[in-house]
């Protein structure tokens, strides 16, 4: 019997192992290799007996001449030698039919219907060569003719690309493959497909292993990887259309000193300063949601106005084409002036760190370049990333980046990590049960000047790292800017959005302030006017928020026609787009809200026909009466009220709480500076901190002030009392870190804790005592104050934002549960276990409040246009209320009545709003009382004719009474409560005014200033007379203000006299208050263990 030989066959597919004995022939040894490899004709391929086809071996019928162990190789004749039928079928455009099973994959990709970038159709179609000059002393040959020395050379030769001045470092990604196919044909071979690079194991390998970690194969096996420096890039320049836009991204660090990181929006172009080179030119930057901070910058994704800036962008003819972050420390940290440090972009120190590789990589792989010499349609990308940082001159300078394609596969793959100390380097992930990762090296010299090979753990990063000149127009080469950028009428742009730090906000009053701009000029003087009507509506943010705002959105069948026209620069389409109903209804809008804006938006309609001229606009119900009409038709306005216009201010109020609360005014002396101001649980008690004190209040039912306890403390900066017993709890400025809780009667000091960081808010109810820090929230026992419970790790609550239920049904504690969205995160206090997490808002919270049964929770977000009512329980929205279509307002304090059926809201404005919260079924009809209800009754029959969300808006539940105040902005916190049947508002101001009002809970309307009072005495500087300004609306319209003696409170039928000190001399150790915790409970305790060292 002969003895069995084994041979080793090698194939494009892998190594196979085939018996034989020396009996066998060369035709049994191709029949042997076909069943081994599952071919389907020995005629496909030949066997060779050396490598690069050496030696062939024939098909003849001689006795094989093998030793045990030989190592042959098989060599495929066409491409699809090891392609098994499929059930995919291949949708291929073609004038002729097409035979897939013989034609040869590399071209399958050219025939598909591949859709490339315009700039790619275009360079695909230039000849590309670079055309050169005679040379007088080589060149012997007449004009016409060419030679060695003057023919066009390839885009791609070395030699040109290191003499250009300056050197090109890579050559384009068009002069790329056109290198690939001249090496092709000179070698007569067909041009190999554009093959992307894969780290990742295949899934399904036709094999039948179990897949990994149980099985693996050379077919579904990644090949290891050698780091090479990329020769090509597919973007050979960036170039910003002007330097306005980057000058608006730099404002939000040099306002705040945090880092930033936006989206390139622009488009490629032809770049000559390459051969067959890209230019990517950016058009807008667009912010998305982001937390930022001076070091660092974290994106939240999904942002929920991607889809919706896309398809703006997708309209006018832009798209996103990269990002841009600034990398920016001022030389001078403390004071954030001055020059910016050169720690980056050198070679001394570091172009990009690991992780802005891998966010770069990240970026490239969902934004990829569409290829037709690629199998799988795509190959690279075209996205930039763009760096600002210091020069070695202190000044700021842009750097564009792109990463390599292994850069990229490395990313995609999820095997490249950022180092921890250094952040020049990366590192390569190890193989693991739950992936393989292939082994990645990369060429370093030693000391001997030899190359050798090392593992990527760590490796450098500049062999993934490709740089892009980046730069801005020059005096000589303007370039034309696709937005109103370069406007030099517009000293007020739209502000740029998701810039909340920065008091940035995207509503009515900001779209006013825009348009009044160009509304104020005066056209007489001018002649003519000196801005097209591209110049207000081409800006990416402005219409951004056209489309996505909640008040009155365009839709895009709406807008459609002014994308087109501004695509296109067509100015008579903006005209035209701007006399259409949907733009008019929106001045409309702005002047319904803000009168003072009437008669200067006449200007931003384009054309006015005698028609409209004879007629006049109602600024009430937006009724157009006839030019003879002195009344309105619709709401008996008379027309000279309708023109009256605010000719105090030709700017908008757009009033902040630190521009006008009187607790910053440094001009008054400390004494009568408000620190703080709260209210008890249920509003029987007021507290006060000033620089020097803090005070104690009570509120008793014929509506009288008594100070009960006035104790020199410095800078309280909080002051919670437990309902009416003699407990407090007190955090000071100077010590922030350290809680107290006192009994004020005794004057005694129970306990202090001390916490890692800053208190920012303390919450009591009866059996928990909740501590608020930025990023932590510790809740106590009432009883003991034990620590019970920590929530770490919450979302950052700079303003110590939080609310705790007093019910003990519903022990809930509330607080923000995001810091980009509105959401509010519901915990049981009890049980010490997180509720349900609630959608509030889609801005960021700004208050929160319980009802006394803690089953309701009412919210409002930094933009102060919408309060909300959920369950706490199961968080279903039981009530929505519209505060005003005016949206720069920032609420300041939400507060229920005892019987859950009124919710107050006071804010920066001065109006603060009552709503009733009864369902829709129960509501009784109501006189309109504002021009609001007005409107919202005349929209009942024309609301088909409106956009279905503006019809929403303007008929939603508004406020069913209203106060309002003469000092717009100051701070105010509110409680209300029912005394003698009678529910009544309280509003304690940080002018150290308190201010009583009585609400008509049958009729709503305007409510009734009863009282008001000096929280603190003021007899010292006003010669024994106060000054009190009385909040009745007759007397709010002429400012008026009133003397009344020291000791008497303004009263609409008498006076009320009250003690000048304000004290309760009756009170005593020995006759405290009722208690609701009564002192027994709280016996000396053992200070606790610090966290930290004060």
């Amino acid at each position: 019997m002969s003895k069995v030989l084994i041979l080793r066959v090698q194939s494009p597919e892998g190594t196979k192992r085939i018996n034989i004995t020396a009996q066998d022939t060369y035709k049994n040894l191709y029949e042997k290799v076909v069943d081994a490899f599952s071919l389907s004709s020995s005629d496909d391929f030949i066997l060779y007996k050396e490598t690069h086809k050496k030696s062939p071996i024939d098909r003849s019928s001689l006795r094989i001449n093998f030793r045990h162990g030989d190592q042959i190789y098989l060599v495929p004749e066409h491409d699809n030698v090891f392609s098994k039928p499929s059930n995919v079928s291949f949708v291929i455009k073609s004038d002729h039919p097409i035979d897939i099973s013989t034609s040869p994959l590399s071209f399958i990709s050219k025939l598909i219907d591949i859709k490339e970038d315009d700039v790619d159709l275009q360079l695909d179609k230039v000849d590309g060569k670079i055309p050169r000059q005679q040379d007088s002393r080589l060149c012997h040959h007449n004009r016409h003719g060419k030679c060695l020395h003057c023919i066009p050379i390839e885009p791609y030769d070395e030699e040109y690309l290191k003499n250009h001045s300056p050197p090109i470092k890579h050559m384009s990604f068009q002069a790329y493959i056109r290198k690939l196919q001249n090496e092709a044909s000179a070698e007569k071979n067909t041009f190999s497909s554009l093959e992307n690079i894969s780290c990742s194991i295949k899934e399904q390998c036709l094999t039948g292993h179990p897949p990994w970690p149980k099985g693996v194969c050379t077919k579904c096996q990644p090949s290891q990887m050698t780091l090479m420096r990329q020769t090509h890039r597919h973007v050979d320049n960036i170039m910003f259309e002007n330097g306005n836009m980057v000058n608006r991204f730099l404002e939000y660090w040099r306002s705040s000193g945090h880092q930033r990181i936006g989206f390139l929006y622009g488009r490629y172009e032809i770049y000559d300063g390459v051969p067959l080179g890209v230019r990517a030119v950016v058009a807008a930057i667009y912010e998305p949601p982001q937390e930022t901070s001076k070091d660092s910058v974290q994106l939240i994704f999904p942002d929920p106005q991607e889809a919706t800036i896309h398809k703006v962008a997708y309209r006018l003819g832009i798209r996103r084409i990269g990002w841009i972050f600034t990398d920016l420390i001022p030389n001078d940290k403390r004071s954030g002036t001055g020059p910016v440090i050169h720690h980056r972009g050198s070679a001394n120190t570091l172009f990009l760190t690991a992780q802005e590789c891998i966010m770069a990589g990240w970026f490239q792989n969902k934004n990829l370049n569409k290829c037709k010499y690629s199998p799988d349609g795509y190959f690279g990308s075209k996205f930039v990333t763009v760096v600002v940082t210091g020069d070695a001159t202190g000044q700021i300078q842009f750097e564009g980046y792109q990463v390599s394609n292994q850069c990229m596969a490395l990313v995609k793959s999820e095997i490249l990590l950022p180092t921890y100390d250094a952040p020049e380097l990366g590192y390569i992930k190890e193989t693991s049960p739950e992936q393989y990762v292939p082994d990645v090296y990369f060429k370093e010299k030693d000391s001997y000047n030899n190359e050798i090979m090392k593992i990527g753990r760590p490796l450098p990063l500049e062999y993934l790292i490709l740089d892009v000149p980046t730069g801005f127009p020059t005096a000589n080469n303007q370039m034309k800017s696709t937005f109103n950028d370069t406007c030099s009428i517009i000293k007020t742009p739209f502000c740029i959005e998701n810039r909340t730090r920065t008091d940035e906000l995207q509503d009515m009053d900001t779209l006013a302030l825009y348009l009044q701009q160009f509304a104020e000029i005066d056209v007489k003087r001018a002649n003519s006017l000196p801005y097209k009507a591209t110049d207000i509506l081409a800006d990416l943010h402005l219409l951004r928020y056209l489309v996505a705002n909640d008040i009155f959105q365009f839709s895009m069948d709406q807008i459609d026609p002014l994308f087109d026209a501004l695509r296109n620069n067509d100015l008579n389409g903006v005209t035209t787009w701007m006399e259409s109903e949907a733009w008019q209804t929106l001045l409309q809008l702005l002047q319904i809200e803000l009168p003072g804006l009437s008669s200067s938006m006449k200007q931003l309609t384009p054309t006015v026909t005698n028609e409209q001229s004879s007629n006049w606009t109602c600024s009430e119900c937006t009724f157009l009466n006839d030019n003879f009409n002195q009344t309105c038709d619709m709401c008996s306005l008379i027309l000279f009220s309708n023109k009256k216009m605010n000719v105090g201010s030709n700017r908008l109020d757009l009033a902040s709480a630190s521009s006008s609360d009187a607790s910053s005014d440094n001009t008054l002396p400390p004494q009568y500076k408000v620190l703080t101001l709260s209210f008890n649980q249920d509003c029987t008690s007021l507290a006060m901190s000033t620089p020097t004190t803090y005070s104690l209040f009570t509120i008793s039912q014929d509506n009288k002030i008594d100070e009960i306890h006035n104790c020199a403390y410095t800078e309280i900066s909080t002051i919670e009392r437990l309902f009416s017993s003699s407990l407090i709890a007190v955090v000071s400025s100077q010590a922030p870190r350290k809680l107290k809780v006192c009994h004020f009667m005794r004057g005694t000091e129970i306990l202090s804790y001390s916490f890692a960081n800053t208190i920012l808010a303390v919450k009591l109810n009866r059996s928990r005592l909740a501590v608020c820090l930025e990023e932590s929230i510790y809740i106590h026992n009432m009883r003991d104050m034990k620590l019970l419970h920590t929530i770490r790790d919450i979302p950052s609550n700079r303003d110590g934002l939080c609310a705790l239920s007093i019910s003990d049904e519903n022990p809930y504690l509330a607080y923000p549960g995001s810091t980009v969205t509105g959401e509010i995160q519901i915990f049981d206090t009890v049980n010490l276990k997180p509720g349900i997490l609630i959608a509030a808002h889609e801005s960021p919270l700004a208050a929160m409040a319980f009802d006394m049964t803690g089953a309701k929770i009412a919210t409002a977000s930094n933009k102060g246009t919408v309060i909300r009512i959920h369950s706490s329980i199961d968080g279903l929205c039981l009530f929505e209320f519209r505060r005003g279509v005016r949206r720069v307002a920032t609420i300041y304090s939400l507060a229920f009545s005892p019987d859950s059926m009124y919710l107050a809201a006071s804010s920066n404005t001065e109006t603060i709003h009552i709503f009733r919260l009864v369902n829709q079924k129960e509501k009784p009809p109501e006189v309109a009382s504002s021009w609001m209800n007005s409107f919202g009754r005349i929209l009942g029959g024309v609301a088909y004719y409106l956009p279905k969300h503006t019809t929403e808006v303007l008929t939603q539940d508004r406020a069913f009474a209203s106060v309002h105040s003469q000092s717009a902005g100051t701070k105010t916190t509110i409680a209300m409560n029912i005394f003698n049947k009678t529910l009544k508002l309280f509003v304690a101001g940080y002018d150290g005014v308190l201010s009583v009002y009585e609400v008509n809970t049958n009729e709503g309307g305007e409510c009734k200033q009863i009282s008001q009072h000096l929280l603190f005495n003021m007899t010292q500087n006003l010669s024994n007379m106060q000054t009190i300004t009385t909040n009745d609306r007759q007397n709010s319209l002429g400012g008026s203000k009133q003397l009344y003696p020291t000791n008497t409170i303004q009263n609409e039928s008498h006076s009320i006299s009250v003690s000048s000190k304000l004290t309760n001399e009756k009170l005593s150790n020995d006759q405290p208050f009722s208690t609701a915790v009564d002192d027994k409970d709280f016996p000396k305790l053992p200070l606790p263990p610090k966290y930290d060292d004060e």
